[in-house]
């Protein structure tokens, strides 16, 4: 299954925030870690493990803001290899 359609279905299955599918899809090809390890990543960082699945709607901001300290590391990288 290809990464979009897998965290859209997990989103869908713990009734996330439909726009955390993205997040999750884009930290999984950053990271090259799979869709699962991301979303428990984030159920683990929200402390969220043994919370019913609604509670991590509030994750959005914060994932968010992990994209982009990934993206800015990424970029970071690139520029001191002169990419």
């Amino acid at each position: 299954m290809r990464p979009r359609e897998e965290s859209a279905l997990y989103c869908e299955h713990h009734g996330w925030h439909p726009r955390l599918a993205e997040v999750i899809e884009r930290l999984a090809l950053h990271t090259s870690e799979p869709v699962d390890a991301v979303c428990r990543s984030l159920l683990l960082e929200r402390g969220a493990a043994t919370q019913a699945p609604g509670h991590l709607f509030g994750c959005l901001d914060e994932a968010l803001a992990l994209l982009r300290a990934f993206e800015a590391d990424t970029l970071a990288c690139a520029y001191r290899r002169g990419e």
